[in-house]
């Protein structure tokens, strides 16, 4: 069974974002990205301002801790994040001069596959290319690519304490607490891996937080289940176009949240037989 074969009817995804870091184009200004989305401005009605993020970049060959942390600020980012939305709020367009991201955020619609947003991601990146290129006369440069998926599993069916969580992920908390006359009230961990063959980096995150509802103001525990792959975005010894380099980490983390989610959850999410 590859990944493509790991499908849910109603997995706990309430969130994806595919991106594309790059080196920070010289003439490119907040006013530029503002004129960029009047462009989009009957797609994506809804915008305002954010803080810059920081670039990341993985690493390898680092001393154990530099590596897993891969964050490294090479240069500073400057101007704005001008975040765009949809008037659903289900599709969130971020870009700076140095990234570029697409944020699908669920709203009660259906998850949409990632082969219906990778060629969304690329449609919205061909257009930013071709007006930086218009009016910078410079290409962009990509320095690293990410995809990361995000889920919450509320309290619930699956699990009533965080000592059920072993059950939710074997591959990760398979060993239940040693603290046999402590009852467990929080845990969560951080996990990293490397594709093979250099082709990037997989980030596992677990941890216990509150959702509240937006209507009713009511807060129930969940658990956060984040899982990413980054990788390098550059061509320098490689002729992998992005899009297979991406679909290569989206792979990855289908393949990884099969693997460390147990049989009960994939009962409970519907995997297709």
């Amino acid at each position: 069974m590859n990944a493509r074969d790991h499908t849910f009817s109603h997995p706990p995804i309430v969130e994806v974002v595919l991106g594309l870091q790059f080196s920070p184009v010289e003439g490119i200004s907040s006013l530029h990205l503002g004129q960029f989305a009047g462009k989009l401005a009957c797609e994506f009605p809804e915008s305002n301002d954010a803080v810059p993020l920081d670039p990341h970049f993985e690493q390898f060959g680092e001393p154990f801790g530099v590596a897993a942390s891969a964050v490294q600020r090479h240069w500073k980012p400057t101007g704005t994040r001008l975040q765009l939305r949809t008037k659903s709020g289900e599709r969130l367009l971020q870009i700076q001069n140095g990234r570029f991201v697409l944020n699908w955020r669920r709203t009660g619609d259906p998850y949409p596959t990632f082969r219906q947003l990778q060629p969304m991601f690329d449609g919205y990146l061909e257009q930013f290319k071709q007006f930086v290129a218009a009016e910078s006369g410079a290409p962009i440069r990509p320095e690293q690519w990410e995809v990361v998926y995000l889920n919450h599993i509320p309290r619930g069916p699956l699990w009533t304490s965080v000592a059920d969580w072993a059950s939710i992920l074997p591959g990760l908390l398979g060993t239940p607490s040693p603290l046999a006359q402590c009852e467990i009230e929080t845990c969560g961990g951080r996990w990293s891996y490397r594709l093979p063959d250099g082709k990037g980096r997989l980030h596992i995150e677990a941890s216990h937080a509150a959702f509240r509802d937006s209507h009713t103001g009511l807060e129930t525990p969940i658990m956060v289940l984040q899982v990413a792959a980054r990788g390098d975005a550059r061509m320098q010894g490689s002729d992998t176009p992005l899009a297979d380099r991406m679909r290569i980490g989206h792979d990855a983390i289908v393949q990884a949240f099969f693997d460390i989610t147990g049989s009960s959850a994939h009962a409970a999410w519907g995997i297709a037989q």
